[in-house]
């Protein structure tokens, strides 16, 4: 389970997660031999600009994929904008990548993996946070 928090302040958002992720038997080639789940330290937390940053949840591959597909559209929030323009924008990329992955995973047959972040920022003169959740919902 991850856990990724992001608090407001008065001058910017505190964005913490935890560091773990785990492996599951059936995706280990040791768990034959050991039987258990396989546990790494994975970073969570990357920054899109200056200003906001974004933490995922998910499988870890997955979420170093968006961390580096990002790239093709943080561009567009380097100008610092106000929430509700950076919402459309991110809101936007993410249904994408989310839309991407369901259409990989339905080609082969397989369950579309979950995926969710929370964005925070502060752009505007003003802090914010942002989740999206794994159904493309900003709330």
């Amino acid at each position: 389970m991850t856990v990724v928090l992001a608090v407001p302040c008065a001058e910017g958002v505190v964005l913490a997660a935890d560091g773990q992720a785990t492996d599951p038997p059936g995706g280990n080639p040791l768990a034959g031999v050991t039987g258990f789940a396989t546990r790494f330290t994975v970073e969570k937390l990357y920054a899109l600009t200056d200003y906001i940053a974004w933490g995922g949840a998910g499988p870890a591959g997955l979420i170093q994929r968006f961390r580096i597909e990002s790239a093709s559209w943080s561009g567009q929030l380097s100008a610092s904008p106000p929430i509700d323009v950076a919402r459309v924008i991110i809101r936007d990329a993410h249904l994408r990548f989310l839309q991407t992955v369901r259409n990989e995973a339905v080609a082969i047959g397989a369950t579309p993996p979950t995926f969710s972040a929370l964005y925070a920022g502060h752009t505007g003169g003003k802090s914010w946070v942002l989740e999206m959740s794994q159904t493309g919902v900003d709330e």
